[in-house]
């Protein structure tokens, strides 16, 4: 079954935390086709939420890039 763009704004304004600007957003910047990506955490990952973790010799590195 394909969403129509409207649906999927619809359907993810659903989630918490998330509104109608955001959802537009999110559609803009996969393009709505969500069968590139392979799981949902392909998905986090991509969008750079996922959780990761950077230790080593018990000293914690820092991720955040900034640029």
């Amino acid at each position: 079954m394909q969403l129509t763009l409207r649906d999927a704004l619809d359907l993810l304004d659903t989630i918490p935390g998330i509104n109608q600007a955001t959802a537009a957003v999110i559609i803009a910047e996969t393009g709505g086709a969500m069968t590139r990506f392979a799981s949902a955490k392909h998905l986090a990952s991509w969008a750079g939420v996922c959780p990761g973790h950077h230790e080593s010799a018990s000293r914690t590195k820092n991720t955040r890039f900034i640029g």
